[in-house]
């Protein structure tokens, strides 16, 4: 499946597609979980977190209404899933609950957040170089610039020549920097 960009997608949301709506899960679903763990739910309420932000998501008609003038989306979902989390540990039975000290503190979630949402990105950003480029000239991006080998190793692995080697890593660096500078535009 091609990477779709998050505005494409809140379009395609507007407009009532339903497969949208699995887009958008998949897409956000480890940022949701994450934030989860932040929060220390176990693994058997992060589904029901999942299902409870998105509801909030589609209740509060959100992704019709999301104006990118009146902030990032990401910060709006970042406060969607805190409340979930918090509604899901509330429900707990007493004897379960967590107490107030078992928490970090909100600012440390947030910056910790931004990790998140930067990891996140990165992640989706490399899956998208994957499916745009030679899949040797992935691997040999892969090889020597993810994975640190020398370009002579990963030559011979690929069976390229060192100059290629760098050529190729140099335009899979500069063709990553663009597609990261367009997905951070989207978050």
């Amino acid at each position: 499946m091609a990477f779709t960009t998050n505005h494409t997608l809140l379009q395609k949301l507007r407009e009532g597609d339903e497969q949208a709506w699995f887009q958008f899960r998949d897409f956000y679903a480890p940022l949701i979980t994450i934030r989860g763990k932040d929060y220390r739910l176990t693994d058997e309420e992060i589904p029901s977190l999942i299902q409870d932000v998105l509801l909030a998501c589609h209740q509060e008609n959100v992704l019709v209404n999301y104006d990118r003038e009146r902030g990032r989306f990401r910060s709006y979902l970042r406060t969607v899933i805190s409340r979930c989390a918090i509604k899901l540990l509330k429900a707990r039975p007493a004897e379960e609950r967590l107490d107030e000290e078992a928490f970090q503190e909100e600012a440390s979630l947030d910056a910790r957040w931004e990790l998140e949402c930067q990891s996140h990105l990165q992640e989706k950003a490399l899956e998208e170089l994957r499916q745009t480029v030679d899949p040797t000239h992935y691997m040999a991006f892969e090889m020597h610039t993810l994975n640190h080998l020398s370009a002579a190793e990963t030559a011979s692995a690929l069976d390229l020549t060192q100059e290629n080697v760098y050529v190729i890593c140099s335009r899979c660096t500069a063709h990553l920097k663009e597609i990261v500078e367009r997905l951070q535009g989207e978050l």
